[in-house]
């Protein structure tokens, strides 16, 4: 079996190490182990983390939905279906925000609690509470934005991620392991569900999700 170094030198031989890309990926396999190891001390930090899930499905869902109806329009499949897509797309976008809400307080809160313990960021950019009493309609545009890409990132970053890539020990961290393994299955469950090729990694280019059946 081949392991690390053996494949470090083949990339130097063949000229395909890319140092940017290998820093890239000890970044994130530094974030993922400590968000295991805070999974594993901290379980609480689950629910912050599902409703970061809950936006992105909820986007995932929206753009597979404007597919879906392109398609249902172009094979003239009946008024009363189209009803009925018109009337899920209107409700996902009534929804859109309150679940955005929710998964920004809790990105807000994941960061800073990992902040607050020494760790560290696993974000470096600005951040606000949508629920702060000094934010005025929900704050800076594009403060929500930095931060919405940067929880879809993390998420992605869970779902390409494997435990081997983080190098922990047999039974350390288990139930942090335990729960870290279970959230990368629901957001492989997710996409799954929906046929997601290319899954979401930045909010306002949802048209850019590739689907198998696209």
């Amino acid at each position: 079996m081949e392991n690390s170094y053996d494949k470090f030198y083949e990339e130097i031989i063949n000229g395909t190490y890319d140092p940017e890309v290998e820093m890239a990926k000890e970044r994130r396999n530094r974030n993922m182990f400590y968000l295991v190891r805070e999974l594993n001390e901290s379980p609480d930090m689950l629910k912050n983390i599902k409703n970061l899930m809950d936006y992105r499905d909820l986007r995932t869902k929206q753009s597979w939905l404007s597919n879906f109806y392109f398609r249902t329009t172009q094979m003239c499949d009946g008024e009363l279906k189209l009803q009925s897509l018109r009337h899920e797309v209107s409700k996902l976008d009534r929804d859109r925000r309150n679940y955005h809400n929710r998964a920004l307080a809790s990105f807000y809160s994941l960061v800073n609690d990992m902040k607050a313990k020494g760790i560290p960021p696993i974000y470096t950019g600005r951040l606000m509470s949508p629920y702060d009493d000094k934010v005025k309609r929900y704050g800076d545009p594009n403060i929500r934005q930095e931060m919405t890409d940067a929880f879809l990132g993390i998420l992605y970053d869970i779902s390409e991620t494997t435990i081997e890539d983080l190098k922990i020990e047999n039974g350390e961290y288990s139930e942090g392991v335990q729960t870290f393994r279970s959230i990368a299955r629901d957001l492989q469950r997710q996409d799954s569900s929906y046929g997601v090729k290319k899954p979401l990694t930045k909010d306002e280019c949802k048209d850019d999700i590739e689907f198998y059946n696209k």
